[in-house]
C-alpha cells in the first residue's frame, strides 16, 4: 500500500457501472512512500496495488505484472501541477505543461 508523505494511506479507487468512484483502505501488510519501492514489491509478487496505467504499462506489456480487476477501473482521475509564480513565464515549465496537457488529456 502506498503511503504518503504525511503518513496517510492512499486510498483505492473503485467504481462500477455508472456509481460514484468509492475509496477502499485495504488491510496492507506491507506499506511505502515510494512508488519505486512499490514497483519493486509488486514485481517480485509481494502483492497486490493499484497504480495508474502508464506507470504500469511496460510491466503488463512484458508480462511482469497482470490487471486482476478490470472491472473496478477508474477512468480519469484529475492531475494537478504546481509550480512556483515566479516561474510561470519560464520556457520550459511552458513547454512540459503543454506536453504534459497534449499526452495525458483523453
Amino acid at each position: 500500500m502506498y503511503r504518503r508523505a504525511d503518513g496517510t494511506p492512499g486510498p483505492w479507487c473503485i467504481q462500477l457501472d455508472e456509481r460514484p468512484v468509492e475509496h477502499y483502505f485495504p488491510t496492507a501488510k506491507l506499506e511505502v512512500g515510494n512508488a519505486d519501492a512499490l514497483m519493486q514489491a509488486l514485481v517480485r509478487g509481494l502483492g497486490v496495488s493499484q497504480l495508474p496505467t502508464w506507470v504500469i504499462e511496460g510491466h503488463l506489456q512484458r508480462g511482469e505484472l497482470v490487471e486482476i480487476m478490470p472491472s473496478y477501473t477508474v477512468q480519469g482521475l484529475p492531475l494537478y501541477l504546481l509550480w512556483t509564480r515566479s516561474r510561470q513565464s519560464v520556457p520550459k515549465v511552458d513547454a512540459l505543461v503543454k506536453h504534459l496537457a497534449g499526452t495525458l488529456s483523453v
